[in-house]
């Protein structure tokens, strides 16, 4: 029995613990030999090394987790003891400096060499140097990818022969500012133990940590966000305010087309009390401003496909992906797709014909994939870890990525077990009423994006500072 409820830290590690230690056995004796055939089937080699890697290592793996508990549990009183001295003023920006230290040791370690959706990234922004034109490897005109981040790193190649360098320095801002924001925006609602907890476990959880190495969408994306929804729970909000949120958003959606969805979740928001004229007014504002900094992509895409393209035409690729008749509901490619079409807004038409056609066409099996994408969405939290340590130019050791690997997927389930139990105690708590509004809203819209389209890791990204802040607000005052 638990004594106080300040002693569920040292339940909860204990807990752990037990698990592992089971986990362990059961591992060894049952699980290794087998997953590691398994793993041996895979086509593609690079996988084969990674994960060959990973789980022939993870008994290592579990028995260091274990130690690193172990060692927590001990000396948890002292470093939140420690923490509890720092000023509430200067905590943010202390947690801050830890992020920065160990996001450029990390740079400087491990020396990632871009895989997938990252190398397409720097094609893309390599051609769109070389040529001043944004061409896909077929040399044709394109809006697939979002131009975004490929225009950020070419605008970096005119600065610096190594963007990738400034890539990962502009990620450690990124990263800072999101931290600053994510802790502004939940502060007053948290103790300050309970916002020790949140600050260390959002800060040191690895994956978010290797995001420095990753040249992704998903933080910039996810910090922006934090701004917008930040600035838009503040009191006495001026037009400015919503002309910064248009371009906040405009920079979103330049990122990933889903920032487009964000003037009606702030509509929403605003229309409170039956204020539809306010909301009306200022989502207007936001909308304007955001089609004004379009403008340029909406009349090059119009010259280029002689059809409106506002942000990217891989939205019907993304939902073909999550929808034709043989999608398990996760990230797979396993449907006909022909990205060498130069007329992209009609391939991505057949896409979404195809779906809807295979969702009438089997109306049961995409009823039951719906919790698959879910399901696929939490089912592992490394994406990070994975686009950092899949491929290096360095040797690592596959003790340390098997060992990151773990820990990372064993702190994520954790949050997310534990923030379910934390909303279910404590429910929106000391939330003031609009930044309760936020977290529902914000939560079910990038859900229901999830069930819309497919199911993936990383599209949680954004909402993944809800289930920290649960997670520590379970830890009671």
């Amino acid at each position: 029995m638990i004594k106080k409820r300040e002693d569920k830290l040292t339940f909860y590690g204990l807990f752990a613990i037990s698990i592992l230690v089971l986990f362990l056995l059961t591992y060894i004796t049952l699980i290794k030999e087998r997953i590691i055939e398994y793993i041996s089937f895979n086509n593609d080699p690079l996988d084969v090394i990674y994960y060959n890697n990973i789980f022939t290592n993870m008994h290592f793996s579990i028995s260091i987790t274990i130690v690193l508990i172990t060692v927590i549990i001990i000396f948890k009183k002292e470093v939140i003891n420690s923490l509890n001295q720092i000023s509430d003023e200067y905590l943010a920006w202390f947690f801050i400096l830890i992020s920065v230290i160990l996001q450029i040791i990390i740079a400087l370690y491990v020396k990632t060499e871009p895989i997938a959706d990252s190398k397409f990234y720097l094609d893309h922004a390599n051609r769109l140097f070389t040529t001043g034109y944004y061409l896909n490897e077929y040399n044709h005109p394109t809006a697939f990818w979002p131009i975004g981040l490929p225009a950020l790193i070419s605008l970096f190649q005119h600065i610096n022969s190594d963007p990738i360098l400034l890539v990962r320095f502009s990620n450690i801002i990124v990263s800072s500012i999101y931290i600053y924001t994510v802790d502004s925006f939940f502060r007053q609602s948290l103790s300050k133990k309970q916002r020790i907890i949140f600050l260390l476990l959002f800060v040191l959880y690895p994956n978010h940590l290797f995001s420095v190495n990753v040249i992704l969408t998903d933080f910039p994306f996810a910090a922006l966000l934090w701004i917008i929804l930040n600035l838009i729970s503040k009191k006495k909000l001026k037009i400015f305010h919503f002309i910064l949120i248009g371009i906040l958003t405009a920079s979103m959606t330049y990122l990933r087309p889903l920032g487009l969805v964000m003037p009606f979740v702030i509509f929403i928001l605003l229309f409170n009390n039956n204020k539809l004229r306010y909301a009306v007014k200022m989502t207007s504002v936001i909308v304007l401003t955001l089609f004004i900094l379009l403008s340029p992509w909406i009349y090059r895409n119009y010259l280029v496909f002689g059809t409106p393209v506002i942000v990217a035409t891989n939205g019907g690729f993304n939902f073909l992906m999550g929808n034709h008749k043989n999608s398990n509901g996760g990230v797979n490619f396993d449907f006909n797709y022909s990205v060498e079409n130069s007329n992209e807004p009609q391939e991505e038409l057949k896409a979404y014909q195809t779906s809807f056609h295979d969702v009438i066409e089997n109306p049961l099996q995409s009823i039951l994939r719906l919790p698959k994408k879910i399901f696929y969405s939490y089912w592992r939290g490394d994406s990070s870890i994975t686009w950092s340590l899949k491929k290096t130019s360095n040797t690592i050791s596959p003790i340390f990525t098997s060992s990151i690997f773990f820990m990372t997927n064993f702190i994520f389930y954790a949050i997310i077990s534990l923030s379910i139990a934390g909303f279910y105690h404590k429910g929106f708590g000391d939330l003031i009423f609009i930044k309760k509004r936020i977290i529902i809203y914000s939560f079910l819209v990038f859900i229901s994006l999830i069930i819309f389209y497919v199911g993936g890791e990383r599209y949680i990204i954004p909402i993944m500072p809800i289930h920290i802040y649960y997670f520590a607000k379970y830890f009671d005052k």
